[in-house]
């Protein structure tokens, strides 16, 4: 997928001979500022690390054949994108809940708040996949937006399956949840019933009044006028998620637990996101190795007779 999206259409039509340094290096940076398919912005600096591992091999096995005589990968600097402040919603999360019965898809918010899952895996999330007796969820799929395989610039939804073993995950679902959920069901069942032929069912949990998948774009749109109604600054869906972490973490949850709750890959990812938490969870097990370690003084021995 690397090769076919994003290194063909950019350098394919460049003979090997003639494949310079600055060639990678736009196709770099053109990817970490404006590499996504949906416009929504660049890839993430990892994507483009992997984008280079497999130029970097071609080139080498080229060398090996006598193709070409030096890896001009090597002369390149993946560009890092600027980390931006993490947002997370931990003192305005009642007065947004204050609020999400004011719109239909409240309960995917509730969800996202309870969960800490993606948007797209929230809008792929099906029925099969939830077990309300249980209260578990099992993250399956995602909907993704991707580029349509011809000329044009034209973009699709695709249900696709997630990326790592780490990704596909079950998560307890708060009771709170687990009622909202219930409530919404009905309502869907109800919808179902008012639209009649009209209505495709695919089982999606969160989808249109006609059964349809909800683009992710017009979820961002509801969210942004639930901020609004709650006097809330301006948020994306992805500080929900955040949200999620960061009230584990400070809950002394363990890192391993958030990691595998969250469906990070290695809990670096986990402990490098969240580490402006790190300090106060620091803190919180040296206030309990304190109490271990603070004993009373032994009462003074009396005097011999």
């Amino acid at each position: 997928m690397l090769i076919r999206v994003h290194i063909k259409p950019a350098i394919g039509n460049i003979k090997l001979a003639k494949l310079h340094p600055h060639h990678l290096q736009k196709l770099y940076n053109d990817k970490i500022e404006n590499g996504r398919h949906d416009g929504r912005g660049g890839l993430s600096a990892r994507t483009v690390e992997l984008i280079h591992i497999v130029l970097h091999s071609a080139l080498s096995q080229a060398i090996k054949e006598g193709l070409v005589v030096r890896n001009v990968s090597e002369a390149t600097k993946r560009p890092r994108r600027e980390k931006k402040e993490m947002r997370v919603l931990t003192e305005e999360q009642t007065r947004l809940q204050a609020v999400l019965n004011t719109e239909r898809l409240g309960t995917a918010f509730l969800v996202d708040l309870g969960t800490g899952m993606r948007c797209g895996e929230l809008l792929a999330l099906k029925w099969e996949n939830v077990d309300l007796n249980e209260g578990v969820i099992r993250v399956q799929q995602s909907l993704t937006r991707i580029r349509v395989e011809d000329s044009s610039l034209k973009t699709e939804l695709r249900f696709q399956p997630l990326k790592t073993v780490k990704s596909r995950r079950s998560i307890p679902i708060p009771q709170s949840v687990i009622a909202a959920l219930k409530s919404h069901k009905s309502r869907q069942n109800q919808e179902k019933l008012k639209a009649g032929a009209a209505y495709n069912d695919l089982g999606l949990v969160f989808c249109t009044e006609l059964g349809q998948p909800i683009d992710p774009r017009n979820l961002t749109r509801t969210f942004n006028r639930l901020l609004e109604r709650a006097g809330i600054p301006k948020a994306t869906l992805h500080s929900m998620r955040h949200s999620y972490a960061t009230r584990l973490l400070e809950m002394n949850e363990h890192p391993k637990v958030v990691q595998e709750l969250m469906g990070h890959s290695q809990i670096s990812m986990t402990l490098d996101t969240y580490s402006h938490v790190m300090p106060e969870i620091k803190q919180a097990a040296a206030a309990k190795l304190d109490d271990l370690l603070i004993t009373k003084s032994p009462p003074a021995e009396e005097g011999h007779k």
